[in-house]
């Protein structure tokens, strides 16, 4: 079995065109050296398991963002009766609206 690995990853290198570099290569090599180029690809905003449980996370945030965004466009106009979606932050609300109603969100969440 080891054998096909190791025979399996050497057709790999020849049909690449790279080759190990092998232990006095790699010795003669600055520790801190770094490579001048480096391949990039754009990080995903969340990590997950598969695309179908990244879709899943993005698909429930938007839907969380709009509420948000919804309840605090509320919250502007003068509606005190808005609700905030249980997770969302209400520490903006005195940034928008002044001390008197965040206190009442939060005599109301309380409740």
């Amino acid at each position: 079995m080891r054998d096909e690995i190791e025979a399996e990853a050497a057709a790999a290198r020849v049909k690449a065109g790279a080759m190990p570099l092998g232990r006095r290569a790699i010795l003669a090599q600055h520790p801190h050296h770094q490579p001048e180029t480096m391949k990039k690809s754009p990080k995903p905003r969340i990590h997950a398991a598969s695309r179908a449980a990244r879709w899943w996370f993005y698909e429930g945030y938007s839907w969380f963002v709009a509420a948000y965004r919804t309840a605090a466009a509320k919250l502007r106009a003068g509606d005190r009766m808005v609700v905030f979606r249980l997770g969302a932050s209400r520490r903006r609300c005195r940034l928008w609206a002044g001390d008197h109603i965040q206190a009442f969100l939060s005599h109301r969440i309380a409740d």
